[in-house]
């Protein structure tokens, strides 16, 4: 929002205030905004809730900078259901997002619909699997896309690109996916399931 300038006003010093920073974001922290304050710690709260979770249902988990690319030197390898590492990663980056390594490890394989250089949902419905929408568990993602968590079959899956159609992916084996209720920016949409699907 423009802002208007007196000219015939003088100049005065702020004093610089600590600010605490969020994916990128920062916020005063002083009285005014202790509201924004509280809204921080307690998604850091949800966030390690959620990863938790994940390690309980047997997902193999990691934590991820906003641009989703690991803090973890070993990247996704490094992934675990460990409670005690999971809370000492959270610990050291609360704000971040949650990593999930797809494939056997995980018992996870996901579709990637993508929306930024196509529409992968046209993509799907003209070649008949439109279908292939509601038997996951659908994620909303931030670019407009969906992730659609399967269960792991029996055999192993790996990662594709655009092979089962134009802006649709696989993450299997030897991938990952960020799962809700990341937010690279915290007043911007996330990653957050939109319903539990038919599988």
């Amino acid at each position: 929002m423009n802002s208007t300038i007196n000219v015939d006003r003088p100049e005065t010093s702020v004093p610089d205030r600590p600010r605490r920073s969020l994916a990128g974001l920062s916020f005063e922290t002083n009285g005014v905004t202790e509201c924004a304050q509280d809204e921080v710690a307690a998604f850091e709260s949800r966030l390690l809730a959620a990863a938790l979770d994940y390690a309980d249902q047997g997902k193999h988990v990691f934590p991820c900078r906003p641009n989703k690319r690991p803090f973890t030197v070993n990247g996704f390898k490094a992934a675990t259901a460990e409670a005690s590492q999971i809370k000492a990663w959270w610990a050291q980056f609360p704000q971040a997002l949650i990593g999930i390594a797809t494939g056997t490890i995980s018992d996870l394989i996901v579709l990637d619909v993508d929306m930024k250089n196509g529409n992968g949902f046209l993509e799907l419905e003209r070649l008949g699997l439109g279908h292939w929408l509601l038997a996951g568990r659908h994620v909303n993602t931030p670019s407009g896309g969906a992730h659609i968590w399967f269960e792991q079959a029996d055999q192993t899956t790996r990662n594709s690109a655009g092979k089962i159609a134009p802006n649709v992916d696989v993450r299997g084996d030897g991938g990952y996916v960020i799962a809700p209720p990341s937010r690279p920016e915290l007043n911007k949409p996330g990653y957050e399931f939109l319903f539990e699907g038919d599988a």
